[in-house]
């Protein structure tokens, strides 16, 4: 997470995006105040820049929740998070340092083992493969955009991984993101993650359901 968001909105953020906070759970501050030892004051403050970024939500008499998204949300929120990565991974292409790169690189061919081995689990991987993209544009503030688009959509990512069929279509993707990248070709990059990032029509449909259901 950027360094510009608070110990405890990073916090919220982890839960969110490691899938033990869903939209619409509530936030519970008593017991983030135990965790970090502090009163609820500056627990109020985070959750309520969270509020601003469109997070969490305050609900009467229910205290804050994880905030969802409407379909039509969602689908602006997809579009926007597609142009941000396309962002990122021109960015990556022309900044990105060689421990960078090989961090890139580890994490993409962690992503292709799993998927060779027919094992499941692959969002993670996949997730991690973002991330390393994401650093390597060494740009904090489109990192800090990249990760708070990210968390609003992290339910749809999560659907979605548990719906794909195409994940050797996504190695080869990754394969191509990473070859852009390393050789310095940063349209080529830019191209290639925001072909990686289109949904399908379809996919978006079952995904809908499957998160009203």
């Amino acid at each position: 997470m950027a360094a510009q968001l608070s110990e405890i909105q990073v916090y919220v953020l982890r839960e969110i995006v490691e899938g033990r906070l869903s939209p619409g759970d509530r936030i519970d501050e008593a017991a983030i105040a135990s965790r970090f030892g502090v009163s609820k004051t500056p627990i109020r403050e985070a959750i309520l820049q969270l509020e601003a970024r469109g997070v969490v939500e305050k609900r009467p008499r229910a205290g804050a929740a994880v905030a969802g998204l409407t379909p039509e949300e969602l689908i602006e929120f997809l579009e926007l998070h597609s142009e941000l990565e396309g962002a990122a991974a021109y960015h990556a292409a022309r900044r990105a340092t060689p421990s960078q790169l090989q961090a890139l690189e580890d994490a993409a061919g962690a992503y292709e083992a799993q998927v060779a081995a027919g094992a499941q689990g692959t969002y993670d991987l996949n997730l991690a493969f973002h991330l390393a993209v994401f650093a390597c544009c060494n740009n904090n503030a489109l990192q800090l955009e990249l990760n708070m688009t990210g968390v609003r959509l992290v339910a749809y990512f999560r659907a979605q991984e548990g719906l794909r069929t195409g994940t050797g279509t996504a190695v080869d993707e990754h394969r191509d993101i990473v070859r852009a990248i390393r050789e310095g070709r940063a349209d080529d990059a830019r191209a290639a993650m925001r072909q990686h990032a289109e949904i399908s029509s379809d996919i978006l449909l079952d995904v809908l359901a499957l998160m009203k259901a």
